[in-house]
């Protein structure tokens, strides 16, 4: 059973302007068509639906005969056209055969916009590259030719990204890697024992300078690969690779020089009351991610930064010269104890003064064991007063100590290492060695007091 209404149809004309125009279109009910109409009516009546034919018009005289034998119209690929987003009412789309006009058995494929979309099928491939498929589907195949022209792009792509990268770094090395430009020597030295280097993309110079970028300017892996040419998952590979191997180098760059050396640099204000001070002492903490189990919570939690904290120990000289630094240990842990496990003890020199802040001083058995002296304000006990002369010396300590924060800061430049860096714990095991590389550097810099 079908069923003649009359429908209002937008017709745009010549002049842009909308005509409306009322003609008999053929709708078949699916009701019906399941119960009386035959598989070739209801193919012919949703192609006269679909394509807003006039029903009159589908004669042999006045009709072409590629309409005549149109092929069918499934479900299907009624369905794939409406989720591209077209309406078939403005017939944006027209129906072909992927084979000759007169198989009607081959899978229609619809061009959307000079777009082809072959039928839903399990069996269609989009790039597939058989002999019998049409050649608008190789709109969708990308050509040797064309993917060598990707792959000689992109190789020249990374070439300039990598020389840029060099070229940036030589013009201002402490801004993208810490290492001041007199000093960009130490560069080739590691280089020349750098000698394991698979790709040929980058050289051992490059793998240095990506570490300490990684450390200087905390970017992610991807950006590095970025600026180096290579891939974020390869440069990942190269900083854990390599960052102990230049790590053991700087080390030998924080050591405690002798006394001569220190009282030979020694400030001018430390020269009146503290001229036997060689070593200053202070903590850092650097943040962390939230560690997964419970107890490696409890061990990283600091009370003083309200966070999941790796803690440091960190010593320098009165000229702002970095003479121990320790390995990092959980944020839980008070300056006390770290000083007494961390083996700084074991690295003082006998009859020197550690200057120090009021929270070590419950060092001052272990530093006198030591035959040291440890300067520090005075503590204040609860409802005292100091006395005139010890707040006037509470506060010459506190003056000349405050250039180990100064340092401190010097060292938090490198980004990594930050108060709030928030380092991801796959990185966490080369805190330590970062840590190393950073105080090595900084040993390179001026020096702190003039």
């Amino acid at each position: 059973m079908s069923v003649d209404v009359t429908t209002h149809h937008e017709d745009h004309g010549n002049n842009g302007t909308v005509q409306r125009s009322q003609y008999p279109t053929r709708i078949v009910h699916f009701r019906s068509v399941m119960t009386q109409a035959t598989g070739e009516d209801i193919d012919r009546a949703m192609f006269i639906h679909l394509n807003n034919i006039q029903p009159e018009l589908m004669s042999a005289e006045n009709c072409p005969p590629q309409v005549l034998t149109a092929p069918k119209i499934t479900a299907a690929s009624s369905y794939q056209t409406k989720s591209l987003g077209f309406s078939p009412s403005k017939s944006l789309w027209t129906v072909t055969s992927s084979a000759d006009q007169n198989s009607l058995t081959e899978r229609p494929v619809l061009k959307i916009n000079d777009v082809c979309v072959e039928e839903l099928s399990e069996t269609t491939s989009v790039c597939s590259n058989d002999d019998d498929q049409d050649d608008s589907d190789t709109s969708y195949c990308p050509s040797e030719e064309s993917r060598e022209e990707d792959d000689e792009d992109t190789l020249a792509f990374q070439r300039l990204s990598l020389s840029r990268t060099r070229k940036l770094i030589s013009m201002q090395p402490r801004r993208y890697i810490g290492v001041p430009e007199d000093r960009l020597s130490i560069i080739p030295l590691l280089a020349y024992k750098v000698t394991e280097i698979q790709s040929g993309k980058v050289s051992a110079e490059d793998v240095i300078y990506l570490i300490l970028r990684k450390i200087r300017l905390n970017e992610s892996f991807t950006i590095l690969g970025n600026e180096f040419g290579v891939s974020g998952s390869y440069a990942g590979k190269l900083f854990t690779k390599y960052i102990s191997f230049i790590a053991d180098h700087f080390k030998e760059l924080v050591y405690w020089p002798k006394s001569e050396t220190v009282k030979k640099n020694l400030p001018i204000a430390f020269r009146k009351n503290f001229s036997g001070v060689e070593s200053i002492i202070d903590c850092l903490e650097t943040a962390i991610e939230k560690p997964s189990k419970s107890m490696d919570q409890a061990l990283t939690w600091s009370d003083y930064k309200s966070a999941n904290t790796v803690k440091f120990l960190i010593s320098v000289t009165p000229s702002g010269f970095v003479n121990y630094i320790s390995e990092g240990y959980g944020g839980r842990i008070s300056d006390e104890l770290i000083t007494s496990v961390c083996g700084y003890l074991d690295e003082l020199p006998s009859g020197i003064c550690v200057m120090a802040d009021r929270g070590f001083k419950s060092i001052e058995p272990m530093i006198v064991e030591k035959k040291c002296v440890l300067v520090r304000p005075c503590s204040v006990s609860s409802g005292g007063k100091l006395a005139k002369n010890d707040v006037i010396q509470s506060r010459k300590i506190a003056a000349l100590r405050i250039h180990v924060e100064r340092l401190i800061r010097r060292v938090r430049e490198f980004l990594l290492l930050s108060p709030h860096a928030c380092i991801n714990m796959n990185l966490i095991k080369h805190v330590d060695d970062a840590m190393s590389i950073a105080c090595g550097l900084v040993n390179l810099q001026p020096p702190l007091i003039k």
